[in-house]
């Protein structure tokens, strides 16, 4: 079982503590233009901080891999392959000088991509992630969590105490979620 987590908002640092018995493997994706700025709420997110250097450290050291998911968050296909090879660059230096290395694993801001955006992230990173649906879901995990698998790939963007808004997943969802796995 493989969870992702994008964006490197502080709700899903503050809820760490329930992945402490989970076997599979955590990768948490980080912007790094946002790195410790606030988000206000919005009809997708209550409102919340991004997470700081010395949280994504603490998770990295709890054995979750860090992801590159970009500098400044736009849409890739959107992007000259100027602005594409800026945001990797600029991500990457930023990710070698906080963690002393950069990461392998690379998310695309919206899950778009295209022939265009894959040739170039592919000269920087081993692993591309593009598994957004078209129905804007992320996997069966919302519709039909019984019938997950230990092969799963979830994707979470951040986590809420209650009252969760659209990209948001309910804590306590989550932990029985995890049980079941």
């Amino acid at each position: 079982m493989i969870i992702h987590f994008d964006d490197g908002r502080e709700p899903v640092y503050k809820y760490r503590d329930i992945f402490k018995d989970f076997k599979g493997s955590i990768v948490w994706f980080i912007s790094t233009s946002t790195i410790g700025k606030k988000q206000e709420g919005n009809r997708y997110y209550t409102p919340h901080n991004y997470a700081t250097w010395d949280q994504i450290r603490e998770c990295r050291d709890l054995g979750w891999e860090i992801g590159n998911h970009s500098h400044e968050h736009k849409r890739f296909i959107a992007m000259t392959e100027e602005e594409m090879i800026y945001n990797i660059e600029k991500s990457q230096k930023i990710f070698q000088d906080e963690l002393g290395e950069k990461p392998t694993k690379f998310a695309y801001p919206f899950g778009k991509f295209d022939a265009k955006t894959e040739e170039v992230v592919m000269r920087y990173f081993d692993y591309r992630r593009n598994t957004k649906r078209e129905d804007g879901n992320y996997g069966v995990y919302k519709e039909r969590p019984e019938q997950l698998t230990d092969k799963e790939l979830l994707i979470f963007h951040s986590l809420a105490e209650k009252n969760p808004k659209s990209c948001e997943y309910k804590v306590d969802e989550l932990k029985k979620l995890l049980c079941m796995i």
